[in-house]
């Protein structure tokens, strides 16, 4: 038993340096730091978006076929789960950044089962923490019950759902999956429209789109949605 304990110990400090120092990943510095068990509520600092961009190609026959979303995104937040067997259970500030694409006008992302995609790790391919994002239609407007504005393309009109999942090794050894969601809305508008994107459209169809000039940092509010036991007994 002595023996699995340290084959353990040695297998989730490699795998999860962070559950045993409070360093930021790649220099990203906390803005806010948690002290919390599993049974109480999370007081986090909201996500932060801080470049978002969209493009789509001529309409035009032969034309280059893909569609395309990148943006990056960002935890502030310092999160100490408490004390395990490998010392202080910390999550650490992280960020990523993600990038979506699709067949423009053959498919629609936006709530479509691939959807859901995972961004790039954010620590250098240790495997301390997941990112998705996935695209949605926006909501109907007011006394219209079907979803989004069907007439604009993808790229003018969405909601993101952000997703981050990290896992933590309790105390009495066992592993608890914590993921947390938040969303956001981007429409492009212009004037009296309102919509936090604007950019510009070629005579063929060629788009691209940002965030509109001192939008930048986009908040989400995120919160805890799921805790779950991965392996052994977590106590709960």
């Amino acid at each position: 038993m002595a023996a699995l304990l340290i084959l353990t110990s040695l297998l989730i400090t490699t795998l999860f340096p962070h559950l045993s120092s409070a360093s930021p990943v790649n220099g990203i510095a906390s803005t806010n730091t948690v002290n919390l068990n599993l049974n109480q509520t999370l007081q986090l600092e909201p996500w932060q978006i801080t470049r978002l961009s969209t493009f789509s190609p001529s309409l035009r026959p032969g034309s280059y076929p893909y569609s395309y979303l990148s943006l990056a995104i960002s935890n502030p937040n310092t999160i100490n789960l408490g004390p395990t067997i490998f010392g202080d259970a910390i999550l650490p500030p992280t960020n990523t950044t993600c990038l979506v694409w699709w067949l423009d006008n053959v498919e629609d992302p936006r709530d479509a089962a691939w959807g859901v995609n995972t961004c790039s790790n954010s620590a250098g391919g240790l495997l301390t923490n997941k990112w998705t994002v996935q695209m949605l239609h926006p909501p109907p407007p007011a006394g219209n019950s079907s979803s989004g504005s069907g007439s604009s393309r993808v790229t003018m009109d969405f909601v993101l759902r952000f997703g981050l999942s990290e896992a933590v090794v309790l105390e009495n050894g066992g592993i608890m999956e914590l993921r947390f969601e938040g969303e956001a809305a981007f429409k492009v508008g212009r004037g009296e429209e309102g919509g936090n994107m604007d950019g510009v459209c070629g005579g063929s169809g060629i788009c691209s789109w940002g965030l509109k000039e001192g939008l930048a940092p986009v908040m989400v509010k995120q919160r805890l949605v799921e805790k779950r036991c991965r392996a052994w007994d977590c106590g709960l």
